[in-house]
C-alpha cells in the first residue's frame, strides 16, 4: 500500500503499572515526551499521508494530561483514535470524556488475583472497575490479553466474562520477546506447543458457546492455518499473518518508526516516514518475506495469507528473521520431524 491504514503510536514512555513482559520497557518516571504541539505535527503528517486509525498506547496514555486534546485533534484530520489502557488511572470524569475514542481496550491478562503478589492484584481490581466505569458511560470497549502458559486455561472464563459485561470484544495476543520481555521471560511463558495447537479449536468453541466476538493478533494465524480453515473465507474476510510495512506500521515516543510494533529495528524517524515507505529494507523485509521463505512455509497451502508467523518471535528464537515462525504448530511438526531423522 501506499501507505499504512494503521499506526500504532507508543508516544509516551510513561506508566505506573510495572508489567513485566512490557514490550516497551515503560517506566514512571519516564522523561522524554512529545509536547502537545509536537503531537499535533505528527498527526497532520500522518493524516496528510493517508492513514485511517490510530492505534494510541504506550506506556500508558491515561497519565497524560492532555490525552483527551490529542484525540480530539486526530478526530479534527478524519482519523479514527483508539485506545489501549491497563485501566489504572480511569476516573468517572475519564470515562466521561473516552467517547472521543473509536475503542478503548482494557490490558487485563487474568481474572484470578494472585495473593502471592498483592500489587497486580490491586492492579486487577483497578483494571476491573475501569472496565466497569467505561461501560457504564456508554463506550464501546474491549479486552486486550496476552495469553500464555499459565493463563491459557482461562481463556473461557474470560470470554464468558467478557459477554457477562457486554464488552464489545476481546483481542487475544501472542507473547513475544520485545522489551523487558527478554528472551529468559518470554521462555518461561510463552504458550506449549499443544497450547498452540489447541489454541483456535479452543477459541472457536468457547466464542461460540458465549456468543462473544473476538479478535486475535497477526501473529495468530499460523495457530488458524493448521487446522485448515477456509481459505478463500479468509481471504473474503482479510484474516492476514503478519502486514508490518504494508498495512501496519508503528512509532515510539522517540518518534522512531518500525514495521510492527515487537521489532528490534527501525526504520527512521516519524518526520521521513513517507519517504522511507516502500523503500526502507526494515519495511521491506517485512512486505517481501514470503518470497524467499523456505520449508516448511515454501510448501504450504497458507503462505499468501499466514506470511510465516511472527517474524520477530522468529528472530528471537531462531536468530533469524527470515526463518519460519518456530511456535507454528506445522513448523514446530516438521523440526521435530527432521530432528528425529537427523538422530537415525
Amino acid at each position: 500500500l501506499s501507505a499504512p491504514t494503521e499506526l500504532h503510536f507508543s508516544f509516551t514512555n510513561k506508566c505506573s503499572a510495572g508489567c513485566t513482559h512490557c514490550y516497551t520497557n515503560s517506566v514512571p518516571d519516564a522523561k522524554e515526551e512529545f509536547t502537545l504541539e509536537d503531537m499535533k505535527k505528527h498527526i497532520d503528517r500522518l493524516a496528510d499521508f493517508g492513514v485511517f486509525h490510530i492505534a494510541l498506547g504506550g506506556g500508558e496514555s491515561l497519565e497524560r494530561d492532555d490525552i483527551f486534546e490529542i484525540a480530539a485533534y486526530i478526530r479534527t484530520k478524519n482519523m479514527v483514535p483508539n485506545l489501549t489502557t491497563s485501566g489504572l488511572p480511569m476516573t468517572p470524569e475519564m470515562a466521561k470524556r473516552c467517547n472521543i475514542f473509536g475503542q478503548i481496550n482494557v490490558s487485563i491478562d487474568s481474572l484470578i488475583p494472585d495473593p502471592s503478589q498483592p500489587r497486580l492484584a490491586a492492579h486487577l481490581q483497578k483494571s476491573m472497575e475501569a472496565l466497569k466505569m467505561l461501560i457504564q458511560h456508554g463506550n464501546k470497549t474491549g479486552i486486550n490479553c496476552v495469553i500464555n502458559r499459565y493463563n491459557y486455561d482461562q481463556i473461557p472464563a474470560i470470554l464468558k466474562f467478557a459477554k457477562e459485561n457486554k464488552l464489545a470484544d476481546v483481542e487475544f495476543l501472542r507473547l513475544k520477546s520485545s522489551g523487558r520481555a527478554t528472551f529468559s521471560i518470554f521462555n518461561n511463558l510463552n504458550c506449549t506447543p499443544e497450547q498452540h495447537r489447541d489454541f483456535w479449536p479452543t477459541l472457536l468453541k468457547y466464542s461460540k458457546k458465549y456468543k462473544q466476538d473476538v479478535k486475535i493478533d497477526c501473529s495468530y494465524v499460523p495457530m488458524m492455518a493448521y487446522h485448515s480453515p477456509d481459505k478463500k473465507l479468509m481471504e473474503k474476510f482479510c484474516v492476514k499473518g503478519c502486514d508490518g510495512g504494508n498495512l501496519l506500521a508503528a512509532a515510539d515516543h522517540k518518534g522512531r518508526v518500525k514495521a510492527c510494533s515487537f521489532s528490534h529495528e527501525f526504520a527512521g524517524k516519524l518526520e521521513d516516514i513517507r519517504d522511507e515507505w516502500g523503500k526502507n529494507e526494515n519495511f521491506l523485509k517485512y512486505v517481501n518475506w514470503s518470497k524467499s521463505a523456505i520449508e516448511p512455509c515454501k510448501s504450504c497451502n497458507y503462505l499468501s495469507l499466514c506470511k510465516g508467523g511472527c517474524h520477530v518471535v522468529a528472530e528471537t528464537v531462531n536468530n533469524d528473521f527470515f526463518s519460519p515462525d518456530p511456535e507454528c504448530p506445522k513448523v514446530y511438526a516438521y523440526n521435530q520431524r527432521k530432528k528425529a531423522e537427523a538422530s537415525q
